[in-house]
């Protein structure tokens, strides 16, 4: 009797801790066989490795997945890669389809989130990527705090920042005036613009291009210059853009404004020149490096405008009236320097 009561414990404890997860004995398994419990198990079915070592997946005797001892995932055909993130997807042979991929039906559309939070249960949305329903949907790149950061690697290998989209009520200091900076874009050749201290570190105006060297100029900048785009290169600036005039709406002037040095000098004049670029392989006209110029405008003696090809930044070859028109040629009969018609037919 005893011995039947001591075989009835030990089959109760062996059903209890070492019931079969896997249906047949050995490693010959046949059809209908797996690894898991039946379905009248109402528990987990449980992968354990208790010692501290990885667990690796193979199909067709190839390995091809790998879960590691500090809970990262490699999915992928290298044997024995150990991933540097949560989740490695690593393609190390010729794909004929994509190495990462993701379905939905047609009518729920495509929704991917990033959160973050102080515990699993405090997770806020910080970014999302959505493909909208229909046949024809529209994508939606969305972060929900601080607007949107691009980078590329500059010479140094370290991430530069080339284009930034604000987000929603970011405040800056520029020039002096305290800017409402909300969904203004940046596109960035040099990021010294973010980092050079001193620098308002935000795009200026709804698109704000800033080329190389002395990007960060402010002096110019003006408060109605938000709704355009604004322009900073070679420590100077220049915007295109609306101006509104007063308090009241549909008041408005287009203006082209640029800046910031108005006199000859070691970093002046800043002048305002229309040109006209043909071919190459000239030292004046179109096909010049320059271009031929047409106009030029200047802010020496409170505003002077030149009309020709010969005026330039240096002190003998500026406007020298509010209205210059010069014309070198000595054919004055046919290229008078100014001439007011009402017709063409005697021109």
């Amino acid at each position: 009797m005893k011995t039947k009561f001591t075989l009835l414990i030990t089959c109760i404890l062996t059903i209890q801790f070492a019931g079969a997860q896997v249906s047949t004995p050995a490693n010959s398994g046949s059809f209908g066989d797996y690894v898991g419990w039946d379905a009248f198990q109402f528990f987990p079915v449980k992968i354990r490795h208790r010692g501290n070592y990885d667990i690796d997946f193979y199909t067709n005797d190839l390995y091809r997945m790998r879960l590691t001892r500090q809970g990262y995932l490699s999915v992928g055909q290298a044997v024995g890669f150990t991933p540097a993130a949560m989740l490695t997807v690593n393609s190390c042979t010729p794909q004929t389809e994509n190495v990462f991929r993701t379905e939905s039906l047609q009518g729920d559309g495509a929704h991917w989130q990033m959160l973050t939070g102080t515990g699993q249960t405090a997770q806020q949305p910080r970014f999302s990527l959505r493909a909208a329903t229909g046949t024809a949907p529209w994508i939606d790149l969305q972060s929900y705090s601080n607007g949107m950061r691009f980078s590329t690697s500059a010479s140094s290998g370290a991430p530069a920042e080339r284009l930034r989209i604000n987000g929603n009520n970011p405040s800056a200091n520029i020039n002096g005036y305290t800017m409402n900076t909300s969904g203004f874009l940046g596109v960035c050749a040099d990021p010294i613009f973010y980092t050079t201290t001193g620098s308002a570190a935000t795009p200026y105006s709804l698109l704000h291009l800033m080329g190389t060297g002395g990007n960060t100029q402010q002096s110019g900048y003006r408060d109605w210059m938000k709704d355009g785009i604004v322009f900073t290169s070679n420590a100077d600036l220049a915007y295109i853009g609306q101006r509104k005039i007063g308090a009241t709406n549909d008041v408005t002037e287009y203006v082209l404004a640029w800046g910031d040095n108005s006199n000859i000098s070691a970093v002046g004049p800043d002048d305002f020149c229309l040109r006209f670029t043909g071919g190459t392989g000239t030292s004046s006209g179109i096909n010049s490096s320059g271009g031929l110029q047409m106009f030029r405008a200047t802010a020496e003696a409170n505003g002077r405008v030149g009309i020709g090809d010969e005026f330039d930044a240096s002190a003998n070859n500026r406007p020298s009236r509010r209205l210059h028109v010069h014309d070198p040629g000595g054919d004055n009969a046919n290229n008078s320097q100014l001439r007011i018609s009402q017709n063409f037919q005697n021109a």
